[in-house]
């Protein structure tokens, strides 16, 4: 016990010990707050975060809600890592309490496809700022070093900030004639979607391979390539839909060649594709009757023939690859390919049954936005696990709740106090 709370402050981690527990309402309506994610964060293919208002009115409630939700999971407090600041003889620019544990703002997220980026944030405008970037530590958080990009797209200039972990980029904060930072870093280089625009309206742009070191901008493709776009898990290559003239193709890097995939769907969205590796995609697929109603399908194309490989008669709930269906007291998750499924014995059947309110790797998160007393849960669809979280309300403080697939944690904090708790 004394190991699983580590990091908590002495007092508390005595009570516990002690068995000094006080009694908790659990009754009152639970408020899911979604977040908007700007364009600094458009890397980013699924939603990573979500706040959930669970409610504590001080930090020892917060602490006894943690405990009393992951009793057995590893929960440490979060801190920073301030050795190279003060070797520096720097002030670090942290909100930080009297014992060097990060105080965490209200506006933050996590991003990334593989890696986790923990930013901190504020507004201006529409727009949301960046301003620190950690990354997961085994103890807490360590603030990155924060760096910065100068080129030009035909005279004309662009720029962003960026952060690697292991070979992954996130780029944000853009100025100029970018659009896009792609995640995968190969060496010094990482690829980008360039721009231009002219009263609003793009008039040209391109795929570039930029030189992190030397600064230098590589155009590999022409300047009619302009539209949406999603890169391949180890970046291999580029999806890219020309929706004004209703065509997806494929990009590779590699050879630098480009070529139309006439099976996905011209109009179909960025989050109605899903990657399968490298070279294969999950999209929704043909209609089809069943009795008087008309049904969407799914199927699987290889993207280095464009043929389709697989044909599914079902699609997902929120996307086209999971199913949500709620069965006499039951909850399953189901995969349309046949190929994985969970099932969580929710015990009632709710109205409204809970839906992925954030998705994170093998993660995802379930909740309803509506129904009252209705806890969530966390699924891991690789491990085919599951484990219930009991978020309620009734106090003045909310408390954020963030995944970080990768690590296996959650991170949450009530905007006082922040922890990170193991869950993979």
């Amino acid at each position: 016990m004394e190991q699983m709370l580590a990091g908590m402050d002495e007092k508390y981690i005595r009570e516990v010990i002690e068995g000094e527990e006080k009694e908790r309402s659990h009754k009152g309506k639970t408020v899911i707050k979604m977040r908007k994610f700007a364009a600094a964060a458009a890397v980013c293919i699924f939603i990573l975060g979500a706040g959930i208002s669970v409610g504590a009115a001080t930090s020892s409630a917060f602490r006894d809600w943690i405990r009393e939700n992951f009793l057995g999971h590893e929960i440490t407090k979060v801190d920073v890592d301030l050795a190279q600041e003060k070797d520096m003889g720097e002030t670090a620019d942290l909100p930080l309490d009297k014992d060097a544990h990060l105080s965490l703002a209200e506006d933050m997220e996590i991003f990334g496809e593989k890696e986790s980026f923990v930013c901190q944030y504020h507004r201006e405008g529409d727009d949301e700022v960046i301003d620190q970037v950690y990354s997961i530590q085994d103890n807490g958080l360590k603030k990155m070093e924060i760096k910065s990009f100068q080129g030009k797209y035909d005279e004309v200039d662009f720029a962003f900030q960026y952060v690697i972990i292991n070979q992954e980029i996130l780029g944000f904060n853009t100025s100029g004639d970018i659009n896009e930072v792609f995640h995968y870093v190969d060496g010094d280089y990482v690829y980008a979607d360039l721009c231009e625009l002219e009263k609003d309206t793009y008039v040209k742009g391109c795929i570039a391979r930029l030189n992190l070191k030397t600064g230098e901008v590589a155009k590999l493709t022409d300047d009619k390539t302009i539209g949406n776009m999603m890169m391949s898990p180890n970046g291999k290559v580029i999806l890219i839909n020309y929706r004004a003239d209703g065509y997806w193709s494929v990009f590779d890097v590699a050879s630098r060649t480009e070529k139309r995939v006439n099976e996905i769907n011209g109009y179909a969205h960025t989050n109605e594709i899903v990657f399968k590796g490298d070279y294969q995609v999950l999209t929704y697929g043909d209609t089809y009757m069943k009795g008087d109603v008309e049904l969407t399908g799914t199927k699987v194309i290889d993207l280095r023939t464009g043929e389709r490989t697989a044909s599914y008669k079902e699609c997902g709930d929120y996307g086209p690859e999971w199913l949500y269906e709620q069965k006499k007291g039951k909850l399953v998750i189901r995969n349309v390919e046949g190929t994985a499924s969970i099932t969580i014995a929710t015990g009632k059947d709710y109205q409204g049954y809970p839906h992925p309110i954030s998705f994170r790797g093998d993660y995802v998160l379930l909740g309803n936005l509506e129904e009252e007393g209705m806890p969530y849960y966390l699924c891991n669809l690789k491990e085919k696990t599951y484990m219930e979280i009991d978020a309620f309300s009734g106090f003045q403080r909310e408390v954020e709740l963030y995944l970080a697939a990768k690590e296996g944690k959650m991170l949450l904090t009530d905007g006082k106090e922040a922890y990170l708790v193991t869950v993979g």
